[in-house]
């Protein structure tokens, strides 16, 4: 983030510094100082570590409360995300009397949470999209409806920040779908597939606008890669979308069960583990349960386990069933973390031109750094 953000590489957890400590200048801050309007938004916290390359300057990117205070400090014109983390500054130390939201308001920001509110915010004030509901999956039958009159999704609130950004003189938008990473490290496939739809939305409103604005530059990239996913031999299309259809409940929906009804609703154990077996089978659309038995040990495990571990004992019996299920779908998942695959990068527009080929990441901010100089007046 900080490579993108700021054109310089840094320590690993770091944010707008470099490691010696040096604070960096991000390419929104420029945008911002040359008068321009900002936004950045993600399908994530806001002040998680991508969004928060764009205006912290940070030791740490797990200080999530005082990245928040620079987020609100930033004065960028449009935030946006899932939620502040840590927002009541319960991990802080100094045990902040004010929230983040308490902060945001008295700094003049407009908190948006509804569809409703999303409609009617308009210029002149600074904003806070935060969805009470942040929706995605449409598409995907593991995802419940979308509702219009609850949910609001990424594609939504780019439009919105697009209405709210444009002017004149210009503007710079971030949007990141950020829970595509978080559904990557679980090895949750049909997560990110939903993930990476809605990413797609908000890149397709992004593009419309582009279209009827010739004079707006479109980049879309990525940060890192994360979990590897491979298609195994005899992998097809086919095949995997039967399977990966097939699934009626998320990942999160199914830990959720798992770690608290599973027991509570069919008594002892033996009852408990064949009701889980046929739950997880046809949660994830697994032709055959039988397949899961080397998952009881396991799950036994989860009966015994203190109440604040089980959601992560839950995890991982969801991560290995869903890992049966993806090797009969002909998918794998080679690790759950980031990996040293290079990412796409496109562009088009005024100056696209400069984003083709290999290039380093940093390269992302001087090119958009340099086109900003030359259109200074």
């Amino acid at each position: 983030g900080t490579a993108m953000a700021c054109g310089r590489k840094t320590n690993n957890g770091m944010l707008g510094r470099l490691p010696d400590g040096t604070p960096l200048p991000s390419i929104a801050e420029l945008f911002r100082d040359a008068g321009r309007r900002v936004g950045i938004l993600s399908s994530v916290p806001i002040n998680h570590a991508t969004p928060a390359a764009f205006y912290a300057k940070a030791g740490a990117r797990g200080d999530y409360y005082e990245i928040g205070l620079m987020a609100i400090a930033s004065r960028f014109d449009v935030l946006g995300g899932s939620t502040f983390s840590d927002a009541s500054g319960r991990n802080n130390p100094q045990r902040p009397i004010e929230s983040l939201w308490e902060k945001a308001a008295a700094a003049g920001y407009a908190i948006i949470r509804t569809p409703d509110e999303l409609r009617a915010v308009g210029l002149g004030k600074r904003v806070i999209i935060a969805p009470n509901n942040l929706h995605v999956g449409v598409r995907i039958p593991a995802a419940p409806p979308f509702d219009p009159a609850r949910d609001i999704s990424l594609a939504q609130m780019t439009a919105k920040a697009l209405e709210l950004l444009e002017n004149p003189a210009g503007f710079f938008l971030m949007v990141e779908g950020g829970a595509i990473d978080w559904a990557s490290h679980a090895n949750d496939t049909v997560g990110v597939i939903a993930e990476t739809l809605a990413f797609d939305d908000a890149v397709a409103v992004v593009k419309a606008y582009a279209e009827s604005h010739p004079d707006t530059l479109l980049i879309v990239t990525a940060d890192h890669e994360t979990g590897g996913l491979r298609f195994r031999a005899g992998y097809t299309a086919e095949r995997a979308r039967e399977l990966l259809n097939r699934q009626t409940l998320s990942r999160e929906a199914l830990i959720k069960w798992l770690s608290d009804d599973a027991e509570k609703a069919h008594g002892g154990p033996d009852a408990a583990w064949l009701a889980a077996r046929e739950k997880i089978a046809k949660g994830l659309g697994l032709p055959d349960e039988e397949r899961l038995l080397t998952l009881e040990k396991d799950f036994r495990k989860l009966l015994t386990a203190d109440a604040g571990q089980r959601a992560d004992v839950a995890a991982v019996l969801v991560r290995v069933a869903s890992a049966v299920r993806d090797e009969l779908a002909g998918i794998q998942w080679t690790t759950g973390h980031h990996t040293a695959d290079d990412v796409p990068l496109f562009a088009s527009g005024p100056g696209a031109e400069r984003f083709a080929g290999t290039q380093d990441n940093t390269r992302i901010f001087e090119h958009i750094q340099a086109l900003l100089q030359a259109a200074a007046p």
